[in-house]
């Protein structure tokens, strides 16, 4: 493959992706393995992050220096982790600098990637389940020559869940999902788009599969352009017509069991936090020793599985995770970042993306990642007069 700046800059969102919810190869062999990926993030892009203007680093260490002071006020430690995911996220942000109009398709082409990678691991799932090795990784998953990734618990008919190269199967999801959106975004052909559908069905992921459905209604119903209405109408109703009944059926089993309650827990663990300390929030990285916490999930818990077991992993639902976190003045403000990131620059891409990844993290942990944060520093430091003289700069310069 010839190595190209936009091969690079692939390359680096995949890394920045595996950094925040890959897989846990590091784990319990080197401590603190994230530096080391921020450190081959750097490398890759020295180039680029050099370029940036100084002012575009102080914006950053003002938000470390904030931080902490933030911490400081709640009474508790900072994560150290956290310095070196946001300087991923600035690494990655370096790239866009002169070229925001880039994003979209570097993370069309990686999400496209993720896909067929994702459609590989079928027929193994299929035909060579006996052959399946469970690995000493973070979560012990399963492999196939250590090339391919199951969820080394039993999904839909006894088979293994594919969670590519991602911790867990819904983490997987996010990624094709994002690959769906611009399948439809982009109006690529109908065998494409059947293609990303199959990829993301055969996860046998609920939270996945609904946001799925939410996509291709709300760009069926508000996206469509009308002199291509009935045709694409007939396709999002069929679509939607074949996959909502199993949808309904895995999101009522979802409820019932640990893994949905932990997840619906985890919205009182907020609700008790906010009642609590409703500006400042409470200590995330220690949740599962917090009293508060215990009683609201415990309160919560329907489901006839070890509550005290998904306590001890602490909180699952980042939506409910930025409240704790951040309290709710700040988190509010968060969310208005992420949803004005300038690296989606259209108005109707920027709606399906945002569904699909705030619809994924009610199920997902990705609230403390370089991915999740990436999008919402973008908008701290790619302002509005910085994207106008860019796409200046983008029109005198062919090679990006």
């Amino acid at each position: 493959m010839i190595i190209t700046s936009k091969n690079i800059r692939v390359l680096s969102l995949g890394i920045l992706c595996f950094e925040g919810f890959g897989i846990r190869i590091f784990e319990n062999v080197i401590s603190g393995a994230i530096i080391l990926w921020t450190v081959v993030l750097f490398i890759l892009n020295l180039k680029n992050v050099l370029r940036m203007p100084i002012n575009a680093l102080f914006k950053l260490i003002g938000i470390m220096l904030f931080y902490v002071f933030f911490c400081s006020l709640k009474g508790i430690k900072t994560e150290p982790f956290l310095f070196a995911t946001w300087s991923s996220a600035f690494i990655i942000i370096s790239n866009y600098w002169h070229r925001q109009n880039s994003f979209v398709d570097d993370m069309s082409s990686l999400c496209r990637f993720c896909m067929y990678y994702s459609l590989l691991h079928i027929p193994i799932m299929l035909l060579l389940k006996p052959l399946l090795i469970t690995t000493n990784f973070g979560m012990n998953p399963k492999t196939f020559l250590y090339l391919f990734y199951f969820n080394s618990g039993e999904g839909f008919m006894g088979l293994p869940r594919i969670q590519g190269f991602c911790w867990e199967p819904s983490c997987w999801n996010l990624l094709l999902n994002l690959n769906l959106v611009f399948m439809l975004y982009f109006k690529r052909p109908v065998k494409d788009l059947i293609l990303s559908i199959v990829a993301i069905v055969s996860i046998m992921a609920t939270t996945g599969l609904v946001v799925m459905i939410v996509i291709i209604c709300v760009y069926y119903a508000l996206l469509l352009e009308r002199k291509k209405f009935i045709k694409n109408l007939l396709v999002g109703v069929t679509v939607i017509a074949v996959c909502t009944p199993f949808v309904y059926s895995e999101l009522q089993d979802k409820l019932s069991t640990g893994s949905g309650n932990a997840r619906v827990g985890d919205f009182a663990i907020a609700a008790a936090v906010m009642q609590n300390s409703p500006i400042l929030g409470d200590d995330l990285g220690h949740i599962a020793n917090n009293p508060i916490a215990i009683k609201a999930r415990s309160e919560a818990w329907t489901s006839e599985g070890d509550w005290i077991g998904y306590m001890d992993q602490g909180m699952v639902n980042s939506f409910a995770s930025l409240l704790v976190e951040w309290g709710a003045v700040i988190s509010i403000i968060i969310i208005i970042l992420l949803l004005r990131c300038p690296l989606l620059h259209d108005i109707k891409l920027r709606i399906l993306f945002m569904i699909a990844l705030l619809g994924v993290m009610i199920g997902t942990p990705i609230l403390q990642t370089g991915f999740f944060y990436m999008f919402v520093f973008s908008t701290i430091i790619l302002n509005k007069k910085n994207i106008k003289r860019n796409e200046s700069y983008i029109n005198n310069h062919s090679d990006i």
